[in-house]
């Protein structure tokens, strides 16, 4: 019975350590600019134990609405040996063991009367007085499908420390630059250990985890390059960004938790509460989307400052990478790697070291890098700027077709199964009775054609910018065009006329398909569909809990797969077919925690 004896050694531990700390307010963190209100202490408690206390080989299994209930730590540190490893699906399954015991145990306690509460075995009593005065049978029951697992970030949080020193003292100067709190430079220690490579299941990429769309407004994505995978052109979005959001809900607690919940969740928030006040927005407002990673971002953020400032305490004496020192020049024209690498004698390696905006894919010497990007050099690469400037901008280069740099791996056909990646057959359950249902999931183009009067539905990661990008003409004439007030936003489904004075239906077509199929290869460069599966629609579900925290797909996938879909009138007990998808490699997978907390 090891799965409820640790709860003995978590009652010992939740006692002393981390959480004394902040029992006694010893915070490296401006209060005056970050408040901690009293019913987010909590939270900010559970994180610093789970980025300073256990590592990625330990699942945590804890209530969602109270953190300081912690029923067990799974610990599979022991079991890392070549022969006895375990995957990270294997972890979880065992950790899915678990919680389906504390489950019983909890229904078992919403069913116990107070003067039975003697005859309970140990075990038992002991998930009992977790719960402290709070030992209502409603309590119990709320828990018992509330139980979440979360993996421990201590390891990972190091290695974010080391490798933020390539980049750490430039993004403190664009933070500077904006005159915004030094802080913010964390972040994304929540959001992925600065890895710049991060690339999530839903498509956020890079340190900051910018979505295609957020992105879209700040960083270049194109073919050749995506300058969110880039830690100091990112981080100038991420200045921007954040700014924006403080300008508009006037606090940094709203304004980092519309880091990852959006702006407009949070102006919603504080309008129907008349409030200000994060502690009362957590405590009273209520969302299909506010919730549990929305909920506990800025507690997050507070903890992962906390460990930051103490990393010598906590870990011992830390040393991050050496910083990287470059000098830059901003291109005159659109020029190929070739002619940039003869001029500064630079091999291909070199270039995407200091120039991680490159796409692996398009690192070749006829790729073709726009006009304007800032590409960096070696500090120690001493060359006249200058005069390379003038020469380049003599040189005459024939425009890159855009599909010379595409990947082409979305539709590339799987040599295993003769499929695409879209493609899956696959025998399902469609009921608890077992009846089963053969699903030829076989995904479909979106409605990307041109309507009457020469409109379109708006699709998934698209925005008025890339229409008008491709259009041609100025964001404003698209709004005029379809009496769209300055910062709304259009929504997936809405019907939006263009205008083709620039650009042929043709020419318009061409680029919108090509910047979804470089989406999918993007994609399909890190991720397989492995199975398919019919989910019915419960109430009160939305189309975006469904991809975000149930299963984790983005959303351009699952509609793919439901081209008949109109999620705008969803109803109870639709079936939705969803693609289950994997990563690609051995050591992705090691990578990628599964979501199994729906």
């Amino acid at each position: 019975m090891r799965w409820w004896r640790q709860i003995v050694l978590l009652l010992f531990l939740g006692q002393i350590g981390v959480s004394s700390l902040f029992a006694q307010g010893k915070f490296a963190v401006d209060t005056t600019l970050f408040p901690v209100p009293k019913n987010l202490e909590k939270n900010v408690n559970f994180w610093i134990k789970v980025f300073s206390v256990y590592n990625s080989r330990q699942l945590i299994l804890h209530d969602a609405q109270d953190l300081s209930i912690i029923y067990e730590v799974i610990n599979f540190e022991k079991e890392t040996t070549d022969s006895s490893y375990l995957s990270y699906s294997k972890m979880y399954a065992q950790a899915n063991e678990s919680r389906a015991n504390y489950n019983r145990i909890l229904q078992k306690l919403a069913l116990t009367k107070p003067k039975e509460i003697n005859r309970l075995a140990n075990h038992e009593k002991l998930v009992y007085h977790l719960f402290g005065n709070d030992t209502t049978p409603n309590r119990f029951r709320l828990a018992a499908g509330n139980i979440r697992v979360q993996n421990g970030l201590r390891d990972e949080f190091l290695l974010g420390i080391i490798r933020s020193g390539k980049y750490y003292e430039e993004m403190l100067h664009v933070f500077r630059a904006y005159n915004l709190p030094e802080e913010l430079v964390y972040i994304p220690h929540v959001e992925s250990s600065f890895n710049y490579k991060a690339y999530s299941k839903v498509g956020a990429a890079g340190i900051w985890q910018f979505m295609n769309k957020t992105a879209s407004h700040y960083l270049q994505i194109n073919q050749v390059i995506d300058e969110r995978y880039d830690p100091l052109f990112a981080t100038e979005a991420a200045a921007k960004f954040l700014k924006e959001n403080y300008d508009a809900l006037g606090t940094w607690p709203l304004a980092i938790t519309a880091y990852n919940h959006g702006k407009n969740g949070l102006l919603r928030a504080k309008n129907l509460l008349g409030t200000d006040d994060f502690g009362v927005i957590l405590e009273k407002y209520h969302s299909p989307s506010f919730r549990f990673a929305s909920r506990n971002f800025y507690a997050e953020f507070i903890a992962a400052v906390y460990v930051r400032k103490n990393a010598d305490l906590i870990f011992g004496k830390v040393e991050p990478l050496s910083p990287l020192k470059f000098t830059y020049l901003e291109l005159p024209k659109n020029i190929t790697l070739l002619e940039l690498a003869e001029k500064f004698a630079l091999d291909l390696e070199t270039i995407h070291e200091y120039n991680v905006a490159i796409k692996p894919q398009a690192l070749k010497f006829e790729s073709t890098l726009p006009k304007s990007f800032k590409f960096r050099i070696p500090i120690e690469n001493t060359v006249d700027l200058v005069g390379i400037y003038h020469e380049l901008s003599q040189i005459q280069i024939q425009p890159v077709q855009q599909s010379d740099n595409t990947a082409n791996f979305a539709f590339e056909t799987d040599k295993n199964n003769g499929l695409t990646p879209f493609n899956v057959k696959k025998e399902v359950n469609i009921s608890q009775n077992g009846d089963k249902k053969i699903i030829n999931a076989n995904a479909v183009p979106g409605a990307t054609e041109i309507l009457k009067n020469n409109s379109i539905i708006v699709q998934p990661e698209e925005t008025l910018g890339h229409y008008a990008e491709w259009l041609e003409i100025p964001t404003q004439r698209l709004r005029v065009l379809n009496r769209i007030r300055q910062g709304k936003d259009i929504q997936i489904g809405q019907k939006i006329r263009l205008d083709f004075s620039s650009v042929s239906c043709d020419q318009f077509l061409e680029r919108r398909n090509l910047y979804h199929r470089m989406i999918e290869d993007e994609f399909f460069q890190h991720f397989k569909i492995a199975s398919v599966s019919i989910y019915q629609l419960k109430s009160g579900e939305t189309i975006w809990q469904i991809c975000n925290e149930i299963y984790s797909i983005p959303l351009w996938l699952l509609l793919k797969y439901n081209p008949a879909l109109n999620i705008s009138q969803l109803k109870v007990n639709d079936e939705i077919i969803i693609p289950f998808i994997e990563p690609r490699s051995a050591a992705q997978t090691e990578k990628t925690i599964p979501n199994i907390n729906g």
